[in-house]
């Protein structure tokens, strides 16, 4: 049986360090189930799980919603779309609100971005190191 190695660990095998190894590259299926058990069964791989997939439920859900907002207006309710945003304002509503939907984009983007960085590296760190010992 091949000799198991640390995640993280650079390897002659030519896979990339800090990678599960593939099928082929461990020597064993049976190595690869016991690293997917002990992934599994780690408690910092289930809370960064829960974590992502809350996160990733929420900014969907607030997409989802003023995307479908949007296009409900649209269906509707077009003149309310039309009218100018001040008063003598050349710039629409819908202009408005469309503009407003692509920053929403660009700040839930960069939230995740954000939270990924600070929460999720560190559970994906803690797994790696659990499984190294």
């Amino acid at each position: 049986m091949a000799q198991s190695k640390k995640l993280g660990e650079e390897s002659n095998e030519g896979h990339d360090p800090g990678r599960f190894p593939s099928a082929n590259q461990s020597g064993s299926a049976l190595d690869n189930r016991d690293l997917t058990r002990l992934v599994a069964s780690d408690a910092s791989f289930k809370a960064l799980v829960r974590e992502r997939f809350a996160l990733r439920f929420i900014l969907s859900a607030i997409v989802i919603l003023t995307y479908f907002s949007f296009i409900l207006l649209v269906a509707f309710s077009p003149s309310s779309l039309a009218t100018p945003a001040t008063a003598n304002s050349m710039v629409s509503v819908g202009i408005a609100f469309g503009v407003g939907l692509i920053l929403l984009s660009v700040v839930l983007t960069a939230i995740y971005v954000w939270r990924a960085n600070q929460r999720f590296e560190v559970l994906t760190q803690q797994v790696l190191k659990g499984i190294n010992r």
